[in-house]
């Protein structure tokens, strides 16, 4: 049975990357009635299984599934100890995506906002991801707090030109334009 749930929730993964969203619903979900019908239980494969099938449905633009999916994972792992942890600023991180694409923004920014204070540490933002300053930083655009979400995006926009991640450049540059234009500022938009 653990083989199976393993090989299903990997199947799950390689489906999406091949962007077959359906099949990689449809293995996550196989992986837990698989499990549910198990008679040992492993609240760490259950989370997995529940995080799994999360992700398959954010990949399938199934948003309201995605994001209830994601609260149930939040439950298992504070359940488990384990909300403070960087496995609970990425399970928060993925949530607040699919809440803002859902435009749910009031709790995108309120789910963000706790994966920032999972992922600070006692020197402050060293240890944030760039890309979770600009995610968070996109969620108060949505609120239209946007001098808040400048000095976020600003922020990650620094810790990308200090890593290298040129996606995180990107991102932080398109959102910068962007909430420029809605303070007014077109020139520096």
């Amino acid at each position: 049975t653990l083989d199976r749930v393993t090989c299903l929730l990997l199947g799950s993964e390689i489906a999406q990357n091949r962007s077959d969203a359906k099949e990689g619903v449809a293995r996550a979900q196989a992986a837990e009635r698989l499990l549910k019908r198990w008679p040992y239980r492993s609240e760490l494969l259950e989370l997995n299984t529940v995080l799994f099938l999360a992700a398959a449905y954010q990949d399938a633009g199934r948003l309201p599934e995605a994001s209830a999916t994601f609260e149930q994972a939040a439950v298992r792992l504070t359940a488990l100890g384990r909300d403070d942890t960087q496995r609970a600023s990425a399970l928060f991180n993925n949530w607040g995506i699919t809440l803002t694409v859902d435009g749910r923004p009031l709790d995108a920014e309120r789910v963000l906002g706790r994966a920032l204070a999972i992922s600070r540490d006692n020197q402050g933002e060293q240890t944030v991801s760039p890309m979770l300053l600009v995610n968070y930083a996109r969620s108060l655009q949505d609120l239209q707090r946007l001098q808040e979400a400048d000095d976020y995006a600003g922020r990650g926009y620094a810790k990308g030109l200090q890593t290298g991640d040129n996606m995180v450049i990107g991102q932080a540059l398109l959102l910068r334009a962007s909430i420029y234009r809605g303070l007014g500022d077109l020139e520096r938009s």
